[in-house]
């Protein structure tokens, strides 16, 4: 079954939880931040104040969602295809990540992608980046925490924070960084620890990786579309598995 119909339904109403069949599995579909856009023009307007014309002319041409993040969490583990034999990403994948941006699944594991492009990566606390060049073919991050990996069965300690390329200018912006050529920027240091907490939810999306011992956790993300970062909340945790997709 294609992800067609769910996906529709979650945009007419995104602050409902659905249940449907996909690869053959039961799991339900939530939006992380429903009206996610609206969220950042009524924080950015009052955050910016008077220069918020001025900042908006550059923001608002960078890419936006309606509602920002995709949740499917399967009943039982389940191995996902994520990807064909030359690495692109699957179909029903896509459309869920062209409509959402960063897609989450809880529950799911991969399988057969081999070792020889498995990256794991830890970068410093809240640099916001993106982790492929514009020149790049193979845009999709895949983001793993596998069950059978023993150094990533237990609960992550650092958590992964996501913005939209438009809400990241903003706040790049605010902060009296240049965004004069904002298309060309590829990573940026935004916040701090005690700002981005009430952040979250909001204008920022995280993913903490802190679902049961044994259970596996997949985050999917263009990076045409959107930056993330590292956060850490004292001790760092182990480093999470990445992948690049077409």
């Amino acid at each position: 079954m294609n992800i067609e119909n769910t996906l529709a339904a979650l945009a007419t109403s995104p602050t409902e939880k659905h249940r449907f069949h996909l690869f053959g599995k039961t799991l339900s579909a939530q939006i992380a931040i429903p009206y996610h856009n609206q969220k950042v023009t009524e924080y950015y307007r009052q955050a910016c104040g008077a220069n918020y014309p001025s900042i908006s002319a550059l923001a608002d041409k960078e890419i936006e969602f309606a509602h920002f993040g995709l949740i499917l969490a399967f009943e039982e583990q389940t191995v996902i295809p994520v990807c064909d034999e030359e690495r692109h990403l699957e179909e029903n994948l896509r459309q869920a990540v062209q409509q959402f941006g960063p897609v989450f699944i809880r529950n799911g594991i991969v399988d057969n992608l081999g070792e020889d492009f498995l990256q794991k990566n830890m970068f410093p606390g809240l640099s916001f980046h993106v982790d492929r060049g514009s020149h790049m073919e193979n845009q999709i991050s895949l983001f793993t925490r596998d069950p059978r990996d023993p150094d990533q069965a237990k609960p992550r300690l650092t958590s992964t924070l996501f913005m939209s390329r438009r809400a990241t200018c903003y706040q790049a912006a605010l902060e009296g960084k240049d965004v004069e050529d904002f298309q060309r920027c590829s990573n940026v240091f935004l916040f701090d620890d005690n700002s981005v907490e009430g952040k979250l939810g909001e204008v920022v999306l995280e993913q903490s990786w802190r679902a049961a011992e044994g259970v596996g956790e997949i985050g999917i993300i263009d990076n045409k579309a959107v930056f993330h970062a590292s956060y850490h909340r004292g001790e760092r945790g182990y480093a999470i598995g990445t992948r690049y997709l077409f």
